[in-house]
C-alpha cells in the first residue's frame, strides 16, 4: 500500500449545487421554445404561415415568378394571414404616425379597431411588433410566449412540491401540448392562456405565505390574460383560477395565511388595469352578429374525437392537406388538437392512482372539466342559457386548453410519485396495474380509429372527410413509445429496476414524443412575403384612391375557395375594403353587406353605390349580378362609375340625385377633417356609437339619415371624430389601477429591501 494518504472528495455545498441546478433549468427553459420556433428564429425565415398568401388571389398569380421555390403551403392557418397579419400591420402604421388606432377605416367600411379584442394593441409583449421589423417580431413574439408559458408552468409545479426534473417535464408538456402548438401562430389564444399557470401559482403562494408579492403576481396574470387578445382563452384560464381559489380557501381554511379578500382585490385590480381593452370590447360584443344565432347550440368536439386526447394528430395534421389531400372543414387540426405527450398522460394516471396530496384531485378535475366543456351536447345549451354571454363563444372545443395544462402538471406529480414510491405497498401497486391496463385499452381503441379514414361533422352539418393517415415512421414511433411505456410500467411493478433508469427513460420518451408530434408543426416562411405587393393591388389603389372602396367577389361555388382575394388582405396595400373578416363581426356592417351579397338587384345596386365601392375584384364578369359595372384593362378589376364617395358636401340636407364629387378631407386614423366649408357634410363610415361632429371646434348634432351615412351641419372646418365613451372610461380605470399599483409597489418594495439589508447585516455580525 502506498504511503500517501488518499484525499477524500470534498462535498459541494448544497447552496452551490442548488444554484448550478437552477442555472441548468433556466438554460433548458430558454432553449425549449427553440424546438418549436427555431426553424424561423434561427434562420432567415419567419415563424408565420405567410406562404398561404401564395395560394390566394392575387399573390398566386405571380407566385411562380416571384417565389419559384414555393411548392405547397406548410401550414394553411388562414386566420393568421387574413386577420392577425393585417391587424398587426395596421396598428404598427398608426402607432408610427403617433395615433392610437381606435378605428380601422380599411375593413367593413370602417369599424372599431381597439375594441376588437384580438387586435391586442395594449398587450405589453406586443411592443415587439411596434418596435421591430415584422419579420423579427413574429419570431420574438412566438419565442417569448413559449418561454413565459414554460417558466410559469415550471414555477407552479415547483410550488406544488414537484422536483426540478418533474417540473421541467411539466413545463415541456405544457409548452408542447396540442393547444399551445396548434394556436401559436394565431398568437391571441396562446398569449391569453399562458398566464393561467402564473395565476394558479400566485394563488397557491398567497394562500400558503401571504404577503404582497403573490398578490402583485396575481394582478399581473389577470391583466395580461385579459389583454392577450383572445377572450375565450382568458375566460377559461381565469375560470380555472377562480375554481382553484375556491378549492384552496375551502380546503385549507385552518392552514391558510393569506385571506381570500386581498386575492379578490388583486384580481379586481388586474381587471381594472385591463379596462382600457375590456370595456370597448364588451361594447362591441353587444353588436356581434353571433347574437343572431339565438339559442343555436355551440360547436365543439364530438365523442368520436376524444381519441385526440391520447393519439397525436388523430384528426389530421395541418400539413397533411398537402401530403394526403382532404377537406379543410370546421373540425380541422387546430380545433381538435388536444394531444399531450403519452408518457405524461401515463404519469398523470400514476399521480391520481398512487400519489399523495389534495392538489392532484383539483388538477384531475380540471383536466376532466376541460374535456367536458369541449364536448358538444345538451349540457352546452343549458350552460349557455344560464350564462348568455357565453353564446359569443361559437366553438367550445377550445376548452381542451385546460386539459393541456392540467395533464402535464399531473405528469410532474406522477414522476415524483414513481421516484418516491414505496413499492412494498401492494395496494398502490395493484391500483397502478389496473390503471395502466385501462390506459392501454383506451390507447388501443383510440389508435384503431386514428389510423383510418373517418368522417367528421363539418361546419354546415355535412360530413367532411379528413385525411387520418399518419406517415409510417411516425406511426411506428408512436407505437414504440406506447410499447416502451407499457414495458417500463410492468418492470416497475415487478420491482426490476431503479428509479434512475426510469428517469432517463421517461426523459427520452418525452423528448422523442415532442420532437415527433409537436416540433414539426410550426411553419418557417419567406419574410419577403411581408412586403411583397402584387401589381393588381397597386392597380386597385389607383382606381379607388382614398375617396372610394373596393369589394372582392368570392369565387364560384365549384372553384377553389382559397383562390380569391380574402377580406382584410387589401389592408396590406392600404386599400379600403367594403368587406371584412373579424370574430366580433359587427351587425352594423353585417346588414349592408348582406344586402350587397344577397339582396334584390335594386338593393345590391344601392349598396354598391352607397358603400362607395368604385372597384370590384372578380375572376368572373360581375355585370350580371351588379349591373352598370365596367371592365378595365385588367381582367380582374371592374369599375363602378356611379359609386358615391366616402365623404362629400352638399348645400342642402338632402342627398342629391347623382353622386357628388369627393369633399376636401384630411384622412386621419380616428378623425376626418373637412375644410371646404359650410353646408352639410356627409361621411360614409359604418355607423357606430362613438362618432362625434364638431363645426369650427364646437359640437354639432350628428345624424344618421341612412344605414350607410352620417350627416352633420358643417362649418368652415368640420371634424368627424371617433371618440368612444367606453374607451375613455376604460382608459381612466386603467390609469387609476396603474397608479394604485405603482404607489403600492413604491411603498412596499423599499421596505422589503430595507428588511433584507437589515437581516443580511445582522447575519454578518
Amino acid at each position: 500500500m502506498s504511503g500517501k494518504r488518499r484525499r477524500e472528495p470534498t462535498a459541494e455545498p448544497r447552496d452551490a449545487r442548488g444554484d448550478r441546478a437552477g442555472w441548468i433549468v433556466a438554460a433548458y427553459l430558454a432553449v425549449l421554445p427553440l424546438l418549436f420556433v427555431g426553424r424561423g428564429a434561427l434562420t432567415d425565415r419567419v415563424t408565420a404561415p405567410l406562404d398561404a398568401l401564395l395560394v390566394m388571389d392575387p399573390w398566386r398569380i405571380t407566385s411562380a415568378r416571384e417565389f419559384p421555390e414555393f411548392e405547397a403551403v406548410q401550414a394553411p392557418l388562414l386566420d393568421c394571414v387574413t386577420q392577425y397579419l393585417p391587424w398587426r400591420t395596421a396598428a404598427k402604421e398608426a402607432l408610427a404616425q403617433g395615433e392610437l388606432p381606435l378605428w380601422n377605416a380599411h375593413a367593413f367600411g370602417g369599424y372599431p379597431f381597439v375594441a376588437n379584442h384580438q387586435s391586442a394593441v395594449f398587450y405589453p409583449p406586443n411592443l415587439v411588433f411596434w418596435l421591430l421589423p415584422l419579420s423579427v417580431a413574429y419570431d420574438v413574439s412566438a419565442y417569448l410566449a413559449l418561454l413565459l408559458a414554460g417558466a410559469f408552468a415550471y414555477g407552479l409545479a415547483r410550488d406544488l412540491g414537484v422536483s426540478r426534473l418533474g417540473a421541467c417535464m411539466a413545463a415541456t408538456g405544457f409548452v408542447a401540448s396540442g393547444y399551445m402548438t396548434a394556436w401559436l401562430c394565431y398568437m391571441g389564444p396562446v398569449n391569453s392562456f399562458l398566464w393561467t399557470p402564473l395565476a394558479l401559482w400566485m394563488l397557491r403562494k398567497h394562500q400558503r405565505e401571504g404577503g404582497w408579492r403573490p398578490l402583485a403576481g396575481l394582478a399581473l396574470a389577470v391583466a395580461m390574460a385579459c389583454l392577450g387578445g383572445h377572450a375565450q382563452s382568458a375566460v377559461y384560464g381565469l375560470g380555472a383560477a377562480f375554481a382553484y381559489a375556491v378549492f384552496l380557501h375551502w380546503g385549507r381554511r385552518g392552514e391558510a395565511r393569506g385571506s381570500w379578500i386581498p386575492a379578490a382585490g388583486a384580481a379586481a385590480l388586474g381587471l381594472a388595469a385591463a379596462a382600457i381593452q375590456l370595456l370597448p370590447t364588451l361594447e362591441l360584443a353587444r353588436s356581434n352578429y353571433r347574437l343572431l344565432a339565438g339559442n343555436t347550440p355551440p360547436r365543439g368536439l364530438v365523442a368520436g374525437q376524444l381519441n385526440a386526447l391520447i393519439a397525436p394528430q388523430a384528426h389530421g395534421h395541418i400539413n397533411w392537406l398537402n401530403e394526403y389531400g382532404g377537406a379543410f372543414g370546421f373540425h380541422n387540426y387546430v380545433e381538435t388538437c388536444a394531444y399531450v405527450a403519452l408518457v405524461l398522460v401515463w404519469l398523470a394516471a400514476v399521480a391520481l392512482l398512487a400519489g399523495e396530496g389534495r392538489d392532484r384531485w383539483f388538477f384531475g378535475g380540471l383536466a376532466a372539466a376541460g374535456v367536458v366543456l369541449a364536448l358538444e351536447g345538451p349540457h352546452q345549451s343549458a350552460l349557455h342559457a344560464a350564462l348568455p354571454p357565453l353564446r359569443q363563444m361559437s366553438n367550445v372545443g377550445r376548452a381542451v386548453c385546460l386539459y393541456g395544462l392540467a395533464t402535464p402538471l399531473l405528469g410532474g406529480l406522477g414522476y415524483d410519485t414513481l421516484r418516491r414510491m414505496d413499492w412494498s405497498d401492494e395496494k398502490r401497486r395493484s391500483r397502478l396495474a389496473a390503471g395502466g391496463l385501462i390506459l392501454l385499452m383506451a390507447s388501443a381503441l383510440a389508435l384503431s380509429v386514428s389510423f383510418s379514414r373517418a368522417a367528421v361533422v363539418g361546419e354546415s352539418g355535412a360530413a367532411a372527410v379528413v385525411a387520418q393517415r399518419m406517415a409510417p415512421v411516425y406511426r411506428s414511433l408512436y407505437w414504440a413509445i406506447a410499447l416502451v411505456i407499457l414495458l417500463a410500467g410492468l418492470t416497475l411493478l415487478a420491482r426490476r429496476t431503479q428509479h434512475r433508469g426510469v428517469t432517463v427513460l421517461i426523459a427520452v420518451l418525452l423528448l422523442a414524443d415532442v420532437l415527433a408530434f409537436a416540433g414539426r408543426f410550426q411553419p418557417a416562411t419567406d419574410p419577403r412575403l411581408l412586403t411583397y405587393e402584387p401589381p393588381v393591388l397597386r392597380d386597385l389603389a389607383r382606381v379607388t384612391g382614398r375617396d372610394y372602396r373596393m369589394y372582392a367577389l368570392p369565387p364560384p361555388a365549384d372553384e377553389n375557395p382559397m383562390a380569391y382575394l380574402h377580406p382584410n388582405l387589401p389592408t396590406l396595400a392600404g386599400l379600403r375594403d367594403a368587406d371584412g373578416y373579424e370574430s366580433l363581426y359587427p351587425l352594423q356592417a353585417y346588414r349592408p353587406l348582406k344586402l350587397l351579397r344577397d339582396g334584390s338587384p335594386a338593393q345590391r345596386r344601392e349598396a354598391l353605390d352607397q358603400l362607395a365601392v368604385r372597384a370590384l375584384y372578380s375572376r368572373a364578369d360581375p355585370s350580371t349580378r351588379y349591373g352598370g359595372v365596367e371592365a378595365t384593362r385588367s381582367a380582374l378589376i371592374y369599375t363602378n362609375p356611379t359609386a358615391w364617395p366616402i365623404a362629400f358636401r352638399t348645400d342642402t340636407e338632402r342627398l342629391p340625385d347623382a353622386p357628388p364629387g369627393p369633399a376636401s378631407v384630411r384622412w386621419m386614423t380616428n378623425a376626418r377633417r373637412f375644410t371646404d366649408g359650410g353646408g352639410w357634410v356627409w361621411l360614409g363610415e359604418t355607423c357606430f356609437s362613438g362618432w362625434r361632429a364638431y363645426a369650427d371646434g364646437e359640437p354639432t348634432p350628428l345624424e344618421r339619415p341612412s344605414m350607410y351615412r352620417w350627416r352633420a351641419r358643417g362649418g368652415g372646418v368640420t371634424d368627424f371624430v371617433y371618440e368612444p365613451g367606453s374607451f375613455g372610461v376604460g382608459a381612466f380605470l386603467t390609469l387609476m389601477a396603474t397608479l394604485v399599483a405603482a404607489m403600492g409597489l413604491g411603498y412596499l418594495v423599499p421596505r422589503r429591501l430595507a428588511r433584507r439589508a437589515a437581516t443580511r447585516k445582522a447575519a454578518h455580525r
